[in-house]
């Protein structure tokens, strides 16, 4: 239910601030004369920063050489006062811009995260997004309560922490994707706000790029299952358009070649979209190296849910009669289906 504080190692432990002379040995600074004073101060603000960020300065990130040398530190030290050492390295690596904000910027923004969010790990909220360090404190909180009342949620927390984005949407915006999201997927309003409950990053998604996935995925299934598929797995929006096209067609030509998959296709696929296509080799593995396929009593959700070591160890046996019978003998098999004996059939009966 979110990321809950100390998670992800928020300490109030003051890191010490690194002075920007200590970023460099003598064997490191320019040699004396070839730069002006303006270049040499630039040179070591250059060199400390690259010290506490762990990597070569960007071409994007240059714009850090021109702020004052002791506002960069004093932010450095709030961060590193209020977050653990790996959040601040995680931090700084992805946006080092953060150190050129007003000194003590950082340090009020951080606390009132805290404040707003209780439960949830400041310093982990803003590295999956920097932005809303950008975001003025008055306009998160009266975000974050038009959010509560557009989805009637008591405690939003775990809403921020699956999509934090929505913090920065202005609350006419969420609006009119909810409305448009309703439209879409022919729904009334409560049930609408019960789909963006599970899954509130479909409210960031435009009108436009909600209408093609949904077109791709009724190109398939037709209206009413692939509103039923949303409805299962509200993930499936998360992907592109072509993706979806891609997997698609890629299962039901799988699925055509196992009868059970056939049957259930329409089912299935809203749960198996979602995998990593690599768990497809898995299904196209079955279909093409054994027989009689019309034994298989799994359907393609279940053998794809099934842990790779075990499926891999059990070498199939479990799931196809056929094979349960050549491997134990048909009276051992009997046996085992009907709860006797204690064979890998007992073992793993749970994917018959």
């Amino acid at each position: 239910a979110g990321q809950r504080r100390g998670e992800a190692g928020t300490r109030r432990r003051r890191a010490p601030a690194v002075r920007e002379g200590a970023a460099f040995s003598s064997a490191t600074a320019p040699a004396v004369g070839t730069l002006s004073r303006d270049g040499e101060e630039r040179e070591l603000r250059r060199l400390w920063l690259e010290s506490i960020i762990g990597r070569p300065l960007r071409a994007s990130e240059h714009k850090l050489l021109s702020s004052s040398t002791p506002a960069l530190q004093e932010n450095e030290a709030d961060i590193s006062d209020m977050l653990c050492e790996e959040t601040v390295a995680r931090l700084l690596d992805r946006n080092p811009k953060v150190l050129q904000m007003k000194p003590g910027t950082l340090r009020s923004k951080l606390r009132f995260l805290e404040d707003s969010f209780p439960s949830l790990d400041a310093g982990a909220l803003v590295f999956r997004t920097p932005r809303l360090l950008n975001i003025a404190t008055g306009k998160i909180a009266r975000n974050a309560a038009e959010l509560c009342q557009l989805l009637q949620l008591r405690d939003i927390d775990n809403l921020v922490w699956r999509a934090p984005h929505l913090l920065a949407r202005t609350p006419t915006t969420l609006e009119d994707n909810l409305m448009k999201l309703a439209y879409l997927l022919q729904l009334n309003q409560p049930d609408a706000i019960k789909l963006v409950q599970k899954n509130p990053a479909l409210l960031l998604y435009s009108s436009d790029g909600l209408a093609e996935k949904l077109f791709a995925l009724r190109e398939v299934l037709g209206d009413e299952r692939a509103r039923d598929a949303v409805w299962r797995q509200p993930m499936l929006l998360g992907l592109s358009p072509d993706t979806l096209r891609h997997r698609l067609e890629r299962l039901g030509s799988i699925a055509k070649r196992v009868p059970l998959w056939q049957e259930h296709f329409l089912h299935d696929c809203s749960q198996i979209l979602v995998r990593p296509e690599t768990r497809y080799v898995r299904l196209e593995d079955i279909a093409a190296h054994y027989r009689p396929l019309e034994d298989v009593t799994n359907t393609m959700a279940s053998l794809l849910a099934y842990p790779m070591k075990d499926f891999a160890r059990l070498k199939y046996i479990e799931w196809m009669p056929a094979a349960r019978r050549q491997a134990y003998g048909a009276e051992e098999h009997e046996g085992n289906h009907t709860g006797g004996g204690n064979s890998a059939g007992d073992e793993a009966g749970d994917i018959r």
